[in-house]
């Protein structure tokens, strides 16, 4: 039997049964296997279109999935690619002392792992998702974990981060990175209102289509990050600096120019 440990949390193929016969018993019968570990869940297959979310990795999981399972049914609809919708919410238990989820299972591959053959129809396509998220949102809606909001407030962690790379010898020209963390954060300040942002526009947090050019979002990590931040929607197009296509697209491919000019966010606000 398969399992995987994590601190003081075993997830296993069986407890992801027994919570699914507790508590939806109507799904017990699919079959389920490991889809995928994420930085805060665990992703468990459930038959082919379905598939379990279990936090794991982290203390603040608990209320990104609830998040989740309030908000993601109502962005779903809007938006022009798929993304996995709450089907089903799982209550903390003495199996399992956590809430969980039960989403909708969308199919591709990583776009870490996989090359871009059409890299500006692939911006293109991630560019209009973003346009589509990048838009006011509603009173109550929840704040992105530490995502967000004018750049200046980072100033400091991001000073630490830069040392410490070069450091290590991971950043050959500091300075070059540098001038281009001061364009952007002298950019002008967003003054309309709180936005949707995605946050975490990761290549793993990108699939690949049958096509390998329209991405698609990544059931086990795309969405804990999703909120609506304090300042505009400046973070999500940090997905331009990490290639956010696949490994084997690069700057010099053209896909963050392409990104850059197909994305059109809400201009409510813009100097």
């Amino acid at each position: 039997m398969l399992r995987v440990t994590h601190v003081e949390i075993e997830i296993t193929e069986e407890l992801v049964r027994d919570l699914v016969r507790d508590q939806h018993p109507d799904l017990a019968d699919r079959p389920v296997q490991l889809g995928a570990l994420g930085w805060d869940n665990q992703l468990w297959r459930l038959g082919d279109d379905l598939a379990v979310r279990l936090p794991w990795a982290t203390g603040s999981a608990d209320a990104l999935l609830r998040k989740e399972h309030s908000w993601l049914p109502t962005l779903a609809p809007r938006l022009p690619l798929p993304i996995p919708v709450p089907q089903r919410l799982g209550e903390p238990s003495e199996r399992f002392p956590r809430p969980w989820l039960i989403t909708t299972w969308v199919p591709g591959t990583p776009a870490d792992r996989i090359p871009v053959t059409r890299a500006r129809d692939a911006a293109e396509s991630l560019a209009a998702f973003l346009t589509a998220l990048h838009q006011p949102a509603p009173s109550g809606a929840p704040a992105g974990r530490d995502r967000g909001g004018p750049l200046a407030d980072r100033a400091e962690g991001f000073a630490r981060g830069l040392t410490s790379a070069t450091e290590r010898g991971l950043i050959n020209d500091p300075d070059a990175v540098r001038a281009v963390w001061h364009d952007a954060v002298t950019a002008p300040q967003w003054t309309g209102p709180p936005l949707w942002l995605h946050a975490d526009l990761h290549p793993a947090n990108v699939l690949g289509g049958r096509r390998n050019a329209t991405p698609e979002q990544r059931p086990e990590l795309a969405h804990g990050q999703v909120g609506a931040p304090v300042g505009g929607d400046q973070q999500d197009p940090v997905g331009q600096w990490q290639r956010p296509l696949s490994a084997g697209a690069s700057v010099g491919d053209g896909v963050p120019a392409a990104l850059g000019e197909a994305h059109q966010p809400a201009e409510l606000g813009r100097a």
